[in-house]
């Protein structure tokens, strides 16, 4: 990061990568989760359904063979993301505010 290209050529590499490995999942394994991307930060919310195996699929993910090198996954802050806190609430909506 710092030349005035390098947001676009992380957009695009990180889209890449991710495309290539979402390629490889199954139609099951896509059903379960989400994950929303911003620059080279990444949120992903999943679901925790005794019919799907959550720890193979996080234990795969945190592998980080999405990536390649020299590129790997770095743990956030809980609750955090891009600086803006968020929580799910108990009805299954989130609740997120902008910090200043």
């Amino acid at each position: 990061m710092g030349d005035p290209i390098s947001p676009g050529m992380t957009i695009g590499t990180c889209a890449w990568m991710e495309n290539e490995w979402m390629g490889s999942l199954s139609r099951a394994d896509k059903e379960m989760f989400r994950a929303k991307r911003y620059m080279d930060d990444i949120l992903m919310i999943y679901s925790k359904n005794p019919s799907w195996d959550h720890e193979r699929f996080l234990k795969d993910f945190e592998k980080s063979e999405c990536y390649q090198a020299p590129l790997e996954l770095e743990e956030g802050k809980p609750g955090t993301f891009l600086e803006t806190p968020f929580e799910l609430q108990k009805n299954g909506t989130f609740r997120h505010w902008l910090l200043a």
